[in-house]
């Protein structure tokens, strides 16, 4: 057996796709930068925004054996027991999943009832990944859990390894849980990276579970990334929270959108009106979550519903789009709709199927050679 050699952490940091920035200690990749983070209200939005959905290792390697010294910090909380316990990690190369790999190891993040959180130290893991061994070097990637935030400390090879050249069309997307894909059995089941690899598309999935709020952060995040398609999934968190009136969302939209369009001025941009939520279509928000029966309800004392809420994201979204042919929009609708409602199985999150649903026609639309997301695809590649 080969031992293993150490990776410069030069080249590790070098091969990190998919954050929009990393940190200290180690190598930290995390999904906002840390003076975004700084502007937040509340705990938890950093512990989502600190979670690798997405975020992958894109190396050049013939190794067959890669191990990642790492630490882990899982959210868990009592009204969530349903998330999974464990971390895992993927490997792919161009032949497809080549190993994953699951540890319930690590540092557990608690949230508290003021919405604070606090961290049981978990230490450091070993995370070892077997690969089919290769006569030559080949790209393989290497997906962080979706569900943990994670500090690289070391890894260890059985042949060379070098980052990866970036290759594919820049896609930066943000969206809410239904884009963080928490409930997914693991990262490569979250429909934006299940979309990503299917058609080549180079991911930045800025999923932040209940927090797609039209964040000004988020927006100068985006505005600051290198992208060439832009998606914007918009509508569940403000009904959970009940965050805004009509008055107060309209021009949130229109100036998120003018923030990316700063930065991004002919980047092809769809937004995305929510997908289907029977207990809140017709009923505002906000939502209870019942830790018994795991079932959510809408307690309809908010402002919104969620069909008026699709309403006016689309309004907004076309008024823009008559004085911006690169922008675009798309019925979420499209994605997940009421025929589907087996698979929200608490009646607001889908399950893993219902996440691969949401990329198979995802990529259907894109692959269909007309509507917005073809067009936008279309314009990115060119």
């Amino acid at each position: 057996m080969t031992p293993l050699g150490p990776v410069a952490e030069s080249v590790i940091r070098e091969s990190v796709r998919g954050a929009a920035d990393i940190v200290a200690p180690g190598v930290t990749p995390v999904r906002l930068p840390a003076w975004a983070t700084a502007q937040m209200a509340e705990g938890f939005s950093r512990v989502v925004a600190d979670h690798t959905a997405g975020v992958r290792l894109d190396l050049e390697t013939a190794a067959s054996v890669l191990e990642l010294e790492v630490s882990l910090a899982r959210y868990l909380s009592p009204d969530m027991a349903h998330h999974s316990a464990r971390s895992v990690f993927a490997v792919t190369d161009d032949s497809g999943v080549l190993c994953e790999v699951a540890t319930t190891a690590g540092s557990r993040v608690v949230e508290q009832s003021d919405r604070s959180v606090a961290v049981a130290d978990g230490g450091i893991v070993t995370i070892q990944l077997e690969l089919e061994p290769a006569s030559e070097a080949r790209r393989v990637q290497v997906w962080l859990p979706h569900n943990s935030a994670v500090t690289i400390h070391s890894l260890r090879a059985d042949r060379p390894v070098e980052a990866h050249a970036p290759a594919g069309s820049r896609w930066v997307h943000h969206g809410s849980s239904i884009s963080h894909c928490l409930d997914a059995h693991g990262p490569l089941g979250a429909w934006p990276v299940l979309a990503a690899r299917s058609l080549g598309l180079e991911l930045t999935d800025l999923g932040l579970a209940g927090n797609s709020m039209l964040d000004p952060y988020v927006a100068r995040t985006i505005r600051d990334l290198p992208a060439d398609l832009i998606t914007l999934k918009v509508g569940i968190n403000i009904v959970n929270g009940d965050s805004f009136t009509e008055r107060t969302l309209v021009p949130a939209l229109h100036g998120f959108i003018d923030t990316v369009r700063e930065g991004h001025p002919e980047v092809p941009f769809v937004v995305m009106s929510p997908v289907w939520c029977g207990i809140h279509e017709d009923t505002a928000g906000p939502t209870s979550f019942d830790p018994i029966t795991m079932m959510c309800s809408a307690l309809g004392t908010g402002d919104l519903t969620l069909a008026r809420t699709r309403e006016i994201v689309e309004r907004v979204a076309r008024a823009r789009a008559a004085a911006d042919a690169r922008l675009f929009v798309l019925d979420g609708r499209e994605l997940l709709s009421a025929r589907d409602a087996s698979h929200l199985w608490d009646g607001l999150h889908p399950d893993h199927e219902g996440y691969a649903i949401m990329a198979d026609r995802f990529v259907s639309l894109a692959r269909s050679g007309e509507g917005p997301v073809a067009t936008a695809l279309g314009l990115a590649r060119r």
